[in-house]
């Protein structure tokens, strides 16, 4: 087994506490005490801060993807807007059209039911 003295943080090459010991630990003075947990405060706040700004940029990069998404959705909404209307207008005026030719169909049926009516009174007489 190796004598080896207990080399952490906090732990001074004189200390009599070794790897795996139990126990209290021994009190040492305020001039042997080290400060690890204000150097791991730090870091930790160091590392939070980091971790926010890392937040903060993943916030604004998909802000920014979001905004233009609604953009392009927003123009591609309007073309679609825009056919639409244009495609309405299109089959009305075929509507239309259509109405105008059964109209001139009718009357045509009307005008050749007349004549047909005229014809059979001539011959009647």
């Amino acid at each position: 087994v190796e004598n080896s003295v207990n080399m952490s943080l906090c732990s001074s090459p004189v200390s009599a506490w070794e790897p795996g010991d139990r126990g209290a630990a021994p009190v040492l003075s305020t001039s042997a005490r080290c400060t690890p947990t204000r150097s791991t405060a730090v870091q930790q706040q160091q590392q939070q801060q980091h971790q926010q700004q890392q937040l903060a940029q993943l916030e604004e990069r998909l802000s920014d993807r979001v905004g233009s998404t609604m953009s392009g959705l927003q123009r591609q909404s309007e073309v679609d807007r825009r056919r639409l209307s244009q495609l309405e207008r299109k089959l009305e005026s075929r509507l239309e059209e259509k109405n105008r030719e059964d109209e001139g169909r009718e009357k045509w049926a009307e005008i050749r039911g007349s004549v047909n009516g005229i014809i059979e009174e001539l011959q009647s007489l």
